[in-house]
């Protein structure tokens, strides 16, 4: 083998000099300094991505410049992770509801109107409050794994149902394609009950 095959053995198959870079942010909401990560196009769909336990946004460091080619991609450390800061003097309640609380003021400090959600473990609890407490903004749901016991969503677990069976069994020709941050439509999509989605979407545990 010559020195010139050796050089193009050697080149990046890949472009990597376009890979969108990730800036760190901090913004007060409901008392709390929340730390996110953000990337993309700030006029594109949003998609905001709420991490499991016991992580943070830093869960999603390989997935955000996946997605912010074409999205604007948010990811916050919940409270009690990560580096968002919560004052002592706060006395705050560290339960689904007050965290789901917090988030939704985070949307209200960014000016989100309208987004995708993208929830993992301890985010799904999160996330599903956030669509339930404002339907109108969440345009797609991806599910990669949830955790929802009846204990922590009481007397909502009805309304959880409901979201659920609304949309997860519903088929129609353009939510087969995949959720679309930028639609109109409320999707979800679970591994663990359409399992061709995690071929077809690139979804892992």
């Amino acid at each position: 083998m010559n020195q010139r095959n050796l050089d193009e053995l050697a080149r990046p198959t890949v472009d990597n000099t376009h890979v969108p870079h990730a800036a760190i942010h901090r913004i007060k909401a409901d008392g709390v300094t929340v730390f996110f990560r953000e990337a993309g196009p700030p006029d594109a769909p949003v998609v905001l991505l709420l991490h499991g336990f016991p992580t943070s946004s830093f869960q999603y460091r390989e997935l955000i410049p996946r997605l912010a080619d074409r999205y604007r991609v948010i990811a916050p450390d919940l409270p009690g992770f990560g580096f968002t800061a919560v004052p002592e003097q706060e006395r705050y309640q560290y339960s689904f509801d007050a965290i789901a609380h917090t988030i939704l003021a985070f949307t209200d400090a960014l000016g989100l109107k309208r987004y995708a959600l993208y929830v993992f473990d301890y985010g799904a609890p999160t996330g599903f409050r956030l669509a339930m407490g404002r339907p109108e903004r969440v345009t797609a749901i991806v599910s990669q794994k949830r955790q929802c016991l009846r204990r922590r969503l009481g007397g909502r677990l009805g309304s959880y149902q409901a979201l659920l069976e609304r949309t997860i069994c519903r088929k129609s020709r353009n939510s087969a394609q995949g959720p679309k941050p930028g639609g109109n439509s409320l999707a979800i999509y679970d591994r663990r009950t359409e399992p061709g989605r995690d071929r077809a979407g690139g979804l892992h545990t």
